[in-house]
C-alpha cells in the first residue's frame, strides 16, 4: 500500500488533497462526490478496488459507514478493506464494527460490493470515511445499475429515527420513534440470543416494561419493515 501512495506523490496526483486527512481514491485520483456503476448482467458485481489514503504524517485510526439511499429486494451488499469483508446485513446504516489502523502515508483497500441476486434493478449507497475523532473526512455516493435499469433520488428509501433510554434501565424502557410510514419493531434478546420481548412501535413515545426481566446484559434490535437497522447493548439493573 505504501508503494501505491508513493506513486501518488511522485506523479503529483496526491497534491489536491486540501486539508483532509483521509481521501477516497480510484486509480490515483479522488473519486469525487458521486459515481455510477453499470452492469448489464445481474450476477454478483464488485465495483473494483478503491483506496482510503492517509494523507497525514502519522498513523491514524479510521472507520467507515454505508447508508442505503435506494435499495431493491433481494439485493444485499458487502464492504471489504485490508482486514476483512463485512456483510452489511441489509441494515439501513452500517458502520465498520472496529477501527482500522492506517500508517502514515499508507492506504487501505476499500471495496464495496453489491449482489443483485439475479434481479435487474438499481441501488444507491453513500459511503463515508471518518478519522479517529469521528469527523467525516471524505464521502462518495455510488449508484449501481444492473440489467439496464435505473433508479432515482426522487423516491429515496424512507429512514426511521429513534432514541432508546435510559441505559442502564430499571423498570421502564422509553423508545421515542419517528417511523416515517415504516413498520418498526424492537426485539430484546438475552445473552443466549433468545428473544425475551418484542413490540411493534408507533410514532412518538413508546414505553415498555422490563420489570419482569432479571438483571443482566441484553441486546435490542430495531427492525424496519422486517429488516434489522441496528443492534445495541442494553443493561437491566433493578
Amino acid at each position: 500500500m505504501k508503494k501505491f501512495f508513493t506513486y501518488l506523490l511522485m506523479t503529483g496526483l496526491a497534491s489536491p488533497l486540501f486539508a483532509q486527512s483521509l481521501v477516497l481514491h480510484e486509480g490515483g485520483v479522488s473519486m469525487g462526490s458521486s459515481i455510477t456503476i453499470d452492469s448489464l448482467a445481474t450476477s454478483d458485481h464488485s465495483i473494483g478496488n478503491y483506496y482510503i489514503v492517509n494523507t497525514t504524517g502519522a498513523a491514524i485510526l479510521i472507520t467507515w459507514s454505508r447508508t442505503r439511499v435506494a435499495h431493491m429486494s433481494p439485493y444485499w451488499d458487502q464492504i471489504c478493506d485490508n482486514q476483512l469483508c463485512f456483510d452489511a446485513a441489509n441494515a439501513y446504516n452500517y458502520y465498520r464494527p472496529a477501527s482500522l489502523n492506517v500508517a502514515a502515508g499508507d492506504s487501505t483497500i476499500f471495496q464495496p460490493k453489491v449482489y443483485p441476486v439475479g434481479t435487474p434493478g438499481c441501488a444507491i449507497y453513500t459511503y463515508k470515511v471518518y478519522d479517529d475523532l469521528g469527523n467525516v473526512q471524505d464521502s462518495v455516493q455510488i449508484k449501481y445499475r444492473f440489467g439496464g435499469l435505473d433508479c432515482f433520488l426522487d423516491l429515496p428509501e424512507t429512514p426511521i429515527t429513534y432514541s432508546v433510554y435510559p441505559n442502564p434501565v430499571s423498570n421502564q424502557l422509553n423508545i421515542n420513534t419517528a417511523t416515517n410510514g415504516n413498520t418498526v419493531q424492537i426485539s430484546l434478546y438475552n445473552i443466549m440470543g433468545e428473544i425475551v420481548l418484542k413490540e411493534i412501535l408507533t410514532d412518538g413515545m413508546n414505553t415498555i416494561s422490563v420489570a419482569n426481566l432479571t438483571n443482566g446484559i441484553y441486546f435490542y434490535s430495531m427492525i424496519k419493515n422486517g429488516e434489522m437497522v441496528e443492534t445495541k447493548k442494553l443493561i437491566i439493573r433493578h
